[in-house]
């Protein structure tokens, strides 16, 4: 496959400034006795999860901001060091501490983790590669638009598929160069006869949908979320499986990252949803600079009891909701994003079809989809089920 390093994947996002790097002084935690708790040590250490896959010596180093907890799970409080500002351990603003500001070359820099724990205190350090920063990407450098699409149920199991694998339900990708408009090209040498993925699951149900791909702010990094369900293995949308997919759905997304759109790290799952929901689908996410962090959105339902499967009581209607990360490992809490839309009073018909929930006289809302634009963010999503009066897209500044 071709290497295309500036391609249209997202509208463009600005860089929050910093302040200059530079040494940051000398340890004060320097004579504090060494954390020894495995349990600790592991909450406390920086992950560095993405290899540049276009080379496989490069090792793993630091692309983006990093969670720096000022807590732990035993309660202990813990105060940060850097030996370089690239990456502030305090508040910026309103982003927490762990911003990192790219430098002009590849920097290793010492983070040292104070940890009181009542009263007693002890340190945990660390070293890690901080990439330098990419080239400013500028208008008359992206040379095309790239589509990233799955086909669909009704198509199974293919001669280039893994063994058990819906092949209609993975990754494809299409291209359009920037003087072609709307006229892509199947990549991969893929056709509706012979398809070809680019991307395969192999975790989860096996098959993803609704694929949603995004560049970082520094440019040199591109994650693809996609709903972990295939149809195709449930029987179809007919059948009971299918049918109930919005109670007995996967709480998880699937997730691939890369530095070059053509090295892919292999597809993990990240859970997203609430316990008590019946399903996470139609995953997108912004980077919202005024925090340093990524929003992830997704559609979901929830129920009584999620053991009861199909036979769930769906107790709230579909409404995006949302997760904060800046690792992909680490997740806030899972809340509400998008509520339902009231049914006016002289609305006829609904759309009941899922039990009696709770907010029975708003309609559904799926499918979010938000950009920045200037000093605003836009919300586009679907308000509403296909038949119901007074449905269709609803638009939110």
């Amino acid at each position: 496959m071709k290497k295309f390093k500036y391609l249209f994947v997202l509208p463009a996002i600005s860089l929050m400034a910093l302040t200059s790097c530079g040494d940051n002084g000398k340890n004060p935690y320097e004579a504090l006795p060494e954390e020894t708790s495995a349990e600790i040590i592991e909450e406390l250490k920086i992950n560095e999860v993405l290899n540049n896959y276009a080379d496989a010596n490069s090792g793993k180093a630091i692309y983006g901001n990093i969670r720096l907890v000022d807590k732990l799970s035993d309660g202990s409080k813990v105060k940060w060091w850097s030996s370089n500002k690239i990456i502030k351990t305090k508040a910026y603003g309103d982003a927490e501490p762990g911003v990192v500001k790219r430098p002009k070359k590849d920097t290793e820099v010492t983070l040292v983790a104070e940890i009181d724990k009542n009263g007693e205190k002890t340190k945990y350090e660390q070293t890690v590669t901080v990439k330098a920063a990419a080239p400013k990407i500028y208008d008359e450098d992206y040379e095309g638009y790239l589509f990233a699409h799955f086909v669909g149920e009704g198509h199974g199991e293919g001669p280039q598929s893994m063994e058990g694998h819906p092949i209609g339900e993975q990754i494809y990708f299409a291209l359009a160069d920037v003087g072609q408009g709307l006229h892509f090209k199947d990549m991969n040498n893929s056709t509706m006869s012979n398809l070809n993925p680019v991307l395969e699951s192999n975790v989860g149900e096996l098959g993803v949908r609704d694929p949603f791909m995004l560049r970082s702010p520094e440019g040199d990094t591109f994650y693809l979320i996609a709903t972990d369900l295939s149809i195709y293995t449930r029987g179809g949308w007919g059948a009971n499986n299918g049918n109930y997919a919005t109670r007995t759905g996967s709480h998880s997304i699937t997730i691939w990252e890369s530095h070059d759109l053509v090295n892919w790290s292999e597809p993990r799952l990240i859970e997203v949803a609430r316990k008590d929901a019946g399903m996470a689908w139609a995953p997108e996410m912004i980077y919202r600079e005024e925090t340093g962090e990524y929003l992830i959105f997704f559609s979901s339902t929830l129920v009584d009891d999620v053991s009861k499967g199909g036979n769930a009581k769906c107790v709230w209607k579909d409404c995006v909701y949302y997760t904060a990360t800046r690792d992909f490992i680490h997740f806030s809490e899972t809340k509400r994003f998008i509520p339902g839309t009231d049914y006016q009073p002289d609305v006829t018909t609904r759309n009941e079809s899922e039990g009696t929930p709770d907010n029975i006289n708003q309609r559904k809302v799926i499918d979010g989809s938000v950009m920045k634009i200037g000093d605003y963010y836009y919300c586009a999503c679907k308000d509403g089920g296909n038949n119901e009066d007074g449905g269709g897209i609803r638009i939110m500044k």
